[in-house]
């Protein structure tokens, strides 16, 4: 089901309350924007260039596993890239590694390393460069990647190495989308006897979403722009001022209006009215967040539910500006266990290992079970 949610840019706030979620489910958001100007809410109009959206845990350490690092340019050999160390080694035994490789020495110096606050922090010679690595050879649980930063202090490159748990829900993957037109479908066709004469009855149907404007058309004619939210008399006057009379336009059941053919079309079996989609605002940006990854079972193994933020970031360029990126929407969400899980998968390298069938929506996600 998807869920529409209204995003006040300005004041970063939404007045959407997520449900509880399970594992397993799929939530499908649409994001609106707004902004305040001068007092009033308007829409900005983005043109999007990408959107990431994830769940997890935040800034948190892998729990165990093994990592290597490779410095220069691909590919790995046995010159450029250390053996691995584990998750938490210390700062010396990190250094030993790296300074293990001659080759790596040579072209940018020994290695001295320090841990602060769960990250390594390397100067490599005199500090005089900027130190090109990457972590390879990759066996972190839950699944982590490496967060690699460097930056100058008294003139001196100090890298940071800092390991990161995935997130246990992701997506890039998005669209831009529209509410569905208006529709119409015949209700009775219209016909006359010799004692009777009934007229056709067509319904137009308004879906409660849809934002743009429509024309109702007949052949070649068409009526005037109607509004998303015209009423009974807006929409049989537009009507008559196209086709002639007489239409009569009711409303019996919300957003399902029954418009009758009578006066000059009365007796006749009239074809369907088209739907014209006129002028409209910019769709939702709308994208689905699978959760049935690995690293989220893994969490609900200990735990009943979880409670991880929801973070959607978007990079989108605003009336034809520079392209920024917005954070669009934190806020806390709960996953709980299934009462039936989805089908299991065993994995190849273990018959022993059982867990859900893996969807690897993240280039994040290096490794498996």
């Amino acid at each position: 089901m998807k869920q529409l949610i209204l995003v006040n840019l300005t004041t970063k706030s939404t007045d959407w309350q997520p449900p509880v979620l399970t594992f397993g489910e799929s939530l499908t958001l649409a994001l609106r924007f707004q902004k305040n100007v001068s007092g009033n809410l308007v829409e900005p109009n983005f043109l999007f260039d990408s959107i990431t959206a994830s769940a997890g845990l935040v800034d948190a350490r892998p729990g165990g596993g093994r990592f290597a690092l490779q410095f220069g340019s691909d590919p790995a050999t046995a010159d450029n890239t250390t053996e691995s160390v584990p998750h938490d080694c210390s700062p010396g035994a990190l250094a030993e590694a790296i300074n293990a490789k001659a080759a790596v020495v040579a072209l940018y110096g020994a290695a001295v390393a320090k841990k602060v606050d769960g990250s390594w922090l390397l100067r490599f010679g005199t500090g005089g460069a900027q130190v090109p690595f990457k972590v390879v050879d990759n066996s972190l649980w839950p699944v982590s990647f490496g967060r690699i930063s460097a930056r100058q202090l008294d003139n001196t490159w100090v890298h940071e190495l800092r390991l990161v748990q995935a997130p246990v829900a992701f997506t890039s993957s998005y669209d831009t989308v529209l509410p569905p037109l208006p529709s119409i479908t015949i209700q009775q066709h219209g016909g006359a006897s010799e004692a009777f004469v009934w007229n056709t009855i067509q319904q137009l149907y308004i879906p409660a979403d849809f934002r743009g404007t429509y024309r109702l058309k007949k052949g070649f004619q068409r009526t005037a722009l109607i509004a998303p939210d015209a009423g009974t008399d807006e929409i049989q006057a537009a009507l008559i001022a196209a086709f002639g009379n007489t239409f009569t336009v009711t409303l019996p059941l919300s957003y399902h209006f029954l418009v009758e053919f009578a006066g000059d079309f009365a007796g006749t079996d009239v074809a369907a009215l088209e739907v014209e989609g006129a002028e409209a605002p910019q769709g939702d940006l709308t994208f689905t967040l699978p959760l049935d990854r690995l690293e989220l079972a893994a969490l609900l193994r200990a735990l009943p539910s979880v409670n991880l933020p929801l973070e959607i970031r978007v990079v989108a360029q605003e009336d034809g500006g520079a392209a920024q990126e917005i954070v669009a929407l934190f806020v806390p969400i709960t996953i709980q266990r299934p009462l039936a899980f989805p089908s299991w998968k065993r994995c190849r390298r273990s018959t022993g290992c059982a867990f859900p069938a893996r969807r690897v929506t993240s280039p994040l996600v290096m490794t498996t079970c």
